[in-house]
């Protein structure tokens, strides 16, 4: 059979081509003096041998591309003097000073006429019916906004610092409790908290004030290893675990100030320890100390920090986000918690134009929902918490925009971040022996948070392989089935490009492959 002039131009080169290939094989079903059956086999073995190469490289590219980050554990055990003590806030289950407002007296002149009423009365009982038990059904009859006289109400109402909380101790030095203790606002009222950042390191200067809440010293030394230049160290660092080293505090309720009409029977105090960056939201585990048992709480930090490199990935791949990568827009240290808590805000003004009292806003004046707005704010609430951004979620997406959910709600965990796992044991407290007294007007509680060892091991979020280690594992990959290497792509480009051009100048066009005879 006779070829053209192209053909066998190709065929020589070809054959040209395989026999000086370094790639394993390749020169066999190109060798034009074996039989046909022998270069057909090995043709068959090398693009076999290409395709099982070709899919492990694109599993490992898919790996690489999906989950490029781990989380190992750290070089090492490290000192917890290199962290803060956690922040300790404490929520009574006693909701207000019964000397200054009894929630189920005006609740049952309610019930039996609510005409008779005072509208103070009536407003005092919605602000309380805001941190007791709350009822989204019906509330249609109630006002929809408040302004800031709710929250000057519930301070003005609130248990006195100095009652309820004695014996404030911190590694052993006892400190007067309203020193200790900042108010602050919870979902449940008013709270109180040791060992939180101030106001003004807290918030952004967007968000004022409100009397004394979240009013503590200045930081030093915050967020920073363990030096012998930093003295006074605030929030507060543990030298050393156990209980003598930590934080405790015994708790007084009396007896006429429980209301089992605003909370539910198990009377006691909601502990949340939490960074001292962070305002305590619904996001924080949390753990009950009832009415006359003591508490021993035992903190094992867990610390995760990232590798720079890693800045090199987008956040979603990276799984966290760095400080200056995502800021908020009323609280300045990002962290999931934080995060979540501005989403929500975000969202319930954008479709209720009013926020939940115990979260910040930009003016005083601003509307706070009230119970007329209840039902709302816990549509947001628990699309926050069931994940707000499932996609299945049409209720959510037909009533609020997507874009402004995905802008403030893509809350991943900050990069580098402080948890605080926490063991308990309790018993009871025998406090009437220590006093000699028959005294039951009154019920306390002891509560000590102390880390449960000296030093700790931090985690890592580490590059699982990079750019290169891709490459060096593809080629390891391509070395393994086909002997090929980068020189063997050189190779290929080369026979494709430079070498028929300088056959076309030494041979002319009609022997481009290279020989004349």
């Amino acid at each position: 059979m006779k070829f053209s002039k192209t053909t066998q131009n190709v065929c020589k080169y070809f054959e040209e081509c395989t026999d000086k290939s370094a790639t394993d094989g390749v020169q066999y079903f190109g060798d034009t003096k074996r039989t046909a059956c022998e270069r057909i086999l090995w043709l068959l073995i090398w693009i076999i041998s290409v395709i099982v190469c070709t899919i492990f490289l694109v599993q490992t590219y898919e790996k690489w591309d999906r989950s490029p980050v781990f989380v190992t554990i750290g070089a090492g055990q490290m000192p917890i003097q290199d962290i803060s003590f956690p922040a300790v806030t404490i929520c009574p289950k006693t909701k207000y000073n019964r000397d200054l407002f009894t929630h189920s007296d005006v609740m049952y002149k309610s019930y039996a006429d609510q005409v008779n009423l005072t509208e103070s009365e009536k407003l005092e009982l919605e602000y309380m019916m805001m941190v007791c038990k709350r009822d989204s059904k019906n509330n249609s009859r109630y006002h929809k906004y408040y302004d800031t006289n709710m929250l000057h109400f519930l301070n003005k109402v609130k248990p006195n610092v100095n009652e309820t909380f004695r014996k404030c101790r911190f590694a052993g030095v006892e400190k007067s409790c309203d020193k200790v203790f900042t108010p602050i606002f919870t979902k449940t009222g008013v709270c109180y908290t040791f060992n939180i950042l101030d106001h003004e390191e807290l918030f952004t200067e967007d968000v004022p004030r409100f009397e004394d809440f979240y009013t503590t010293r200045k930081s030093v030394c915050f967020n920073q290893p363990y030096s012998k230049k930093c003295k006074n160290v605030y929030p507060k660092r543990a030298t050393s675990s156990g209980n003598a080293a930590g934080f405790s505090v015994e708790l007084v309720a009396s007896a006429k100030d429980l209301d089992f009409k605003c909370v539910n029977p198990i009377q006691g105090y909601k502990i949340i320890l939490h960074d001292p960056a962070d305002i305590p939201t619904w996001s924080h585990d949390y753990f009950l100390l009832p009415l006359n048992m003591a508490l021993m709480a035992s903190v094992t930090p867990e610390v995760i920090t990232t590798e720079l490199d890693l800045k090199s990935y987008p956040p979603n791949k990276r799984q966290c986000y760095f400080d200056e990568e995502k800021v908020l827009t009323k609280l300045k240290h990002y962290s999931q918690s934080n995060c979540e808590a501005e989403c929500l805000i975000q969202l319930m003004e954008h479709d209720t134009q009013c926020t939940d009292f115990y979260f910040p806003r930009t003016n005083l004046s601003d509307k706070i929902c009230g119970m007329g707005s209840l039902e709302a704010v816990e549509f947001f609430e628990k699309r926050l918490i069931n994940t707000i951004l499932d996609p299945d979620d049409v209720e959510f997406f037909n009533r609020i925009d997507l874009e402004n959910a995905k802008e403030h709600c893509n809350c991943l965990p900050s990069c580098s971040s402080v948890d605080y796992s926490t063991e308990t044991t309790q018993s009871h407290y025998f406090w009437e022996g220590m006093t000699n007294s028959d005294n039951n007007s009154s019920y306390r509680s002891v509560l000590a948070v102390f880390f449960k060892e000296g030093q700790y091991i931090p985690l890592q979020r580490k590059e699982m392989f990079g750019a290169m280690d891709f490459i060096a594992y593809s080629g390891g990959l391509l070395g393994l089935f086909i002997g090929g290497s980068f020189m063997s792509l050189v190779e290929l480009v080369y026979f494709l490009t430079l070498r028929i051009v300088c056959n076309i100048k030494m041979f002319g066009k009609e022997f481009w492959h290279g020989n004349k005879d």
